[in-house]
């Protein structure tokens, strides 16, 4: 029999509470600890921050904003800037936690809790500062926020606001947040006591106001050739390949869940959730919510993943009300008893506690990692993941003792011929954090740097450090802006094994300005 959570559930609010503050405590001190120098999306997002703006080349504002909130206060070390990962990671729990618990019981929600912090891909995303963070704190806030609008008897419009802050702060964040409204309008339509509330205005006012968040984006996107929709769009073209390569798509992004989730935890909601839809005319109308949240967009992805390459990150959101699913069935509160004996005949019930004890174990391996493998045999090989998060801090500080013994420091400009990652990773981890310009002849805008152009001030005369990738053709183009380009010179810096991270660097001397025809690339 499903419960409904009310204040006398104290209790369980107070575990939930305590579980979620030791984990807090936990990720902040080792955010505090982490050997691990920021990502190339970290450094990426650090960069906008110091750009304040509507808009960016591929996403929305919210990730820049955050980031400079927490460097404003706490400066621009690698804990100020993940720290609102940490934060939003544990505070995304206590929404899972109430869902949990109005669609079924507080244990349910305490173990939705439990189950979805034991997952390695979400620890992985409460180390790194990187648009999931956010993105999933507000979807699960908008999932359980809508659930309380649209179930009850008539919608009102006290529980629209709430719904339209945390929808919008989504939309902020990821494009995906938008699919919230279409499945939202498939739970009410694939139910029939509930599609009278398609008519319903405080329900518009929730999707409209939501959508309403977007309007100064599209006024930036639509002031800069509406770049964002247009790298979104490039997401999910078309390639022309075999049947194999749309095969070996497919198995390596569902291998990869495997070990996003854990191989129990994931194993586990794929058939729960399948044999949920299967049933779905024996399925309540919370089940089904859950249902159309998760298992619908999830078998979109997977009809997405056999025509292109799928990230693995893409699909965290709609594993969260599957979550809670699985959970509803550990704590045998789902399916209902008169309809369960087919699938507890599949699967025993004890194998839930299982799966979050699996989990947990795989998640204490990810925390311990960064201060294991960088140290062991396996540093800088096919199975080390942290090369992507070292290496750079050398390099910085080297390219910043280069510039310190130029000439003129406080005339000389950075400019990389590298794309994005190297571009940002200097800005960042050179100790005089300056504005790097990225050089591109293309016509093809690839990044928020072509975005910026070149420097926004009348730099003739000045001098530059020219980066590029080990031995990357120098662009003729480019040393044609400069009077004298001196012979390159060579830094590195060791990843362990066989692996290297090397940058060339030339000296130029007497730059000619920056082409006006690059200062604004037009988007192909």
């Amino acid at each position: 029999m499903k419960q409904t959570a009310t204040s006398g559930d104290s209790a369980w609010d107070r575990r939930v509470l305590a579980l979620l503050m030791a984990l807090c405590v936990l990720r902040t001190s080792y955010l505090a600890s982490s050997p691990l120098e920021l990502c190339v999306d970290e450094a990426y997002y650090w960069d906008w921050s110091r750009h304040p703006a509507w808009g960016y080349y591929s996403k929305p504002p919210l990730i820049a904003w955050l980031i400079g909130f927490t460097t404003a206060l706490g400066g621009n070390s690698e804990f100020a800037i993940r720290l609102p990962a940490a934060a939003l990671s544990t505070l995304g729990l206590w929404p899972v936690y109430r869902l949990g618990a109005e669609l079924y019981s507080p244990r349910v929600g305490f173990w939705s809790v439990a189950a979805t912090a034991a997952t390695p891909g979400m620890v992985a995303m409460s180390q790194l500062m990187t648009i999931d963070a956010p993105f999933l704190c507000a979807w699960a806030f908008a999932v359980w926020l809508a659930w309380r609008l649209l179930s009850a008897e008539e919608p009102a419009w006290h529980d629209v606001w709430p719904a339209i802050i945390a929808t919008g702060l989504g939309l902020l964040s990821k494009q995906t947040m938008a699919a919230i409204i279409p499945l939202s309008a498939l739970w009410l339509l694939a139910n029939p006591t509930e599609r009278r509330k398609l008519r319903s205005l405080p329900v518009w006012g929730w999707w409209l106001g939501s959508l309403a968040c977007l309007i100064p984006v599209l006024i930036w996107n639509a002031s800069h050739d509406w770049i964002t929709l247009q790298h979104t769009r490039e997401h999910f073209e078309q390639q022309t390949v075999s049947w194999t390569e749309h095969l070996e798509w497919f198995a390596e992004f569902w291998g990869s869940q495997f070990g996003v989730f854990s191989p129990l935890t994931f194993g586990l909601m794929i058939v729960l959730t399948l044999w949920g839809l299967a049933t779905w005319s024996r399925q309540d109308r919370a089940s089904r919510y859950l249902l159309c949240l998760g298992t619908v967009p999830m078998l979109a992805v997977a009809v997405l993943s056999l025509l292109q390459p799928v990230q693995p990150n893409w699909p965290a959101a709609f594993m969260l009300p599957s979550l809670i699913l699985l959970s509803a069935w550990g704590c045998r509160m789902w399916p209902e008893t008169k309809a369960s004996h087919s699938i507890d005949s599949l699967l025993p019930r004890h194998s839930f506690l299982g799966a979050v004890a699996l989990g947990a174990g795989l998640s204490a391996a990810v925390y311990l990692i960064p201060f294991t493998l960088p140290t062991s045999s396996l540093a800088g090989g096919k199975f080390d993941p942290t090369t992507r998060l070292r290496g750079w801090r050398p390099l910085g500080t080297t390219l910043g003792q280069e510039l310190a013994t130029m000439p003129r420091p406080a005339r000389t400009l950075i400019i990389t011929t590298t794309g994005r990652g190297p571009t940002c990773l200097l800005a960042y981890y050179m100790p005089q954090h300056p504005h790097v310009y990225s050089w591109n002849s293309t016509g093809i805008v690839f990044s928020q740097y072509d975005i910026w152009g070149g420097p926004p001030f009348d730099a003739k005369g000045y001098d530059a450090l020219i980066v590029s990738d080990e031995n990357q053709e120098f662009p003729a183009a480019l040393a044609q802006r400069f009077a004298t380009v001196a012979p390159l010179t060579r830094v590195s810096s060791f990843l362990g094994g066989k692996r290297w991270e090397r940058l060339d660097v030339r000296r130029a001397y007497g730059f000619r300005g920056w082409p006006t025809d690059a200062q604004n690339i037009p988007h192909p």
